[in-house]
């Protein structure tokens, strides 16, 4: 799905649909989005699931968000959920917005097969005291 908001064009793809040279672009944004502390680990983390991706004019990705499908058992009852993960706007356009957008679609989009969604959300910025 491709839509188109001012010059911004908003993709929702699953991780197997997006080519290499995207994944590239958003791996990218995520380590200066988040001070080269996003490891592998943590890459591992936001694939095999749905992405928002939020590309310019020139098609370069500023804004990242994936939902991603996990088990939770509560009281031995285990139910499917989609866990928000890799949420990334580009530095230089933090406060404008975008940074809400890929959220907005992710839980009308995709996460309505799953019974729960959860993310985590934190003040802090990598390279703060946390």
């Amino acid at each position: 799905m491709t839509e188109s908001s001012g010059s911004l064009a908003m993709l929702v793809l699953r991780t197997d649909q997006i080519e290499a040279g995207v994944l590239a672009d958003v791996h990218a944004l995520l380590l200066s989005s988040f001070c080269d502390t996003f490891d592998d680990d943590d890459r591992a983390h936001c694939v095999g699931g749905w992405h928002v991706l939020l590309r310019d004019e020139s098609h370069a990705v500023v804004a990242h968000a994936a939902v991603v499908p996990r088990a939770v058992t509560l009281d031995e009852v285990t139910y499917a959920a989609g866990y928000v993960e890799a949420v990334a706007t580009r530095p230089d356009l933090h406060g404008q917005g975008i940074e809400s957008a890929p959220l907005m679609i992710l839980p009308s989009g995709r996460s309505r097969d799953v019974g729960l969604a959860g993310l985590i959300i934190c003040d802090e910025r990598p390279g703060d005291d946390w």
